[in-house]
């Protein structure tokens, strides 16, 4: 049995961030956000009346943006890419196994290994955090650094690396700057944004899909949803400039100087968003962008002769917010991107596995949701085979069809 190290890049929504002094003491959360309802809804109060009761803005739209930067402001990026505060993850600089029962719970919510820690020893599970409004190339650098604790810590000579969502952008850096090493085994992807979220390309260029506010939450589910019928009774206008107003926030503080969003805009679409915002980007900043476009456009053949492998979800939509609808995604990452290269003609089709860069360790799981996906049991137990060198056996399981229709 393969007995290399594992490490788990997560996504981003398992990623716990703080706010830290000098000598990096915890101040206070920073991600993800905490809200205070019950203060919102006194900052909000009269405006809101206002609006409701004359059906117009009446300072309404500004007061929800000047909330959304408070929230947004522990974050913020500078106009060079570097962090205007302190932020720090939640680190955990040792195996599964050296962890507090509290912070396992923890690790295994994000990413449900528990019943395979004796396949895999929790001594050799290691879950590596990061920045995700950070600069990619410094997190690069941490996961070098953090591959190389692993090696001591083990003994080993290789490590093998399951990267989730947006920490493909991560193993891009990574293997951009530092793969020369051949320090990684095998290498999982599940539902990883190998080649881009068009959904972030539509945010650089102001192409999400706002027209209906209400139905886009309402399928989000959750508080949203329950936000949707109470945004229903607001002037249309309002709306729609609450939503602008919100989205500049975001936009400014942490989306345009971050190099890790700009690693996260497809190939075909980087040149087109990067001229039309170059004459107001810092020189600090082009220079880092310049060398993503670089990293983004040479990951095939970066991992061209390594143990590469992807599992990723199809024959769901993106979200409503997309400016394309009917490709098949996982409902965040476009099926082309995933996969590195399949297609669909229609949502209903089937993914051409012939267009993939890795056809033969490339799986699909038809309406595998994007963030449901890192806690599939299908797709955990077929990690971890991969991982633990039962490949063969995978191959010729039944359980593991590599196209799922």
């Amino acid at each position: 049995m393969d007995t290399c190290p594992v490490v788990i890049i997560p996504g981003i929504s398992r990623l716990k961030l703080f706010t830290a002094d000098e000598t990096g003491n915890r101040i206070k959360s920073a991600w993800p956000p905490e809200l205070d309802e019950k203060s919102v809804m006194n900052e909000i109060k009269s405006s809101l009346m206002k609006m409701m009761i004359f059906r117009k803005d009446g300072g309404f739209s500004d007061k929800i943006a000047e909330i959304i930067s408070g929230i947004a402001e522990p974050l913020s990026v500078n106009s060079d890419g570097s962090k205007k505060y302190n932020v720090q993850p939640v680190f955990y600089n040792k195996s599964l196994a050296e962890c507090s029962e509290e912070e396992k719970n923890e690790i295994y919510k994000d990413f449900p290994l528990k019943e395979h820690g004796e396949t895999i020893g929790e001594e050799n599970i290691f879950y590596f955090t990061y920045d995700p409004f950070g600069d990619i190339f410094d997190i690069a650098e941490k996961f070098d650094e953090f591959i190389s604790f692993v090696k001591s810590k083990t003994g080993k000579d290789k490590i093998n690396v399951i990267a989730v969502s947006v920490g493909g952008a991560v193993l891009k850096a990574y293997l951009h700057k530092y793969g020369e090493k051949n320090d990684t085994g095998k290498i999982v992807n599940i539902v990883s944004a190998l080649g881009g979220i068009s959904l972030i390309a539509d945010l650089f260029e102001d192409k999400l899909n706002l027209d209906d506010p209400v139905k886009l939450l309402s399928g989000l589910g959750g508080k949203a949803a329950s936000l949707s019928s109470a945004i229903a009774m607001f002037p249309p206008e309002v709306i729609a400039s609450t939503i602008k107003k919100s989205l500049d926030v975001i936009k400014s503080k942490l989306i345009f100087n971050c190099t890790f969003m700009w690693a996260l805009i497809p190939c075909n679409r980087f040149d087109g968003i990067y001229n039309n915002l170059k004459d107001c980007t810092d020189s600090v900043l082009k220079e880092k962008i310049t060398a993503l476009r670089e990293c983004s456009s040479g990951l095939a053949e970066a991992v061209k002769n390594r143990e590469f492998y992807i599992l990723c979800g199809y024959g769901s939509e993106l979200i409503p917010i997309a400016s394309r609808s009917g490709i098949s995604s996982d409902g965040i990452i476009d099926i082309s991107s995933s996969s590195l290269g399949a297609v669909c003609a229609d949502i209903n089709s089937k993914p051409d596995i012939s267009e993939c860069v890795f056809p033969d360790t490339t799986w699909f799981f038809k309406n595998q949701g994007h963030v449901s996906a890192s806690c599939n049991d299908d797709l955990i137990s077929l990690a971890v085979k991969i991982m633990t060198g039962d490949i063969e056996n995978v191959y010729s399981d039944p359980s593991y069809p590599q196209l799922k229709y």
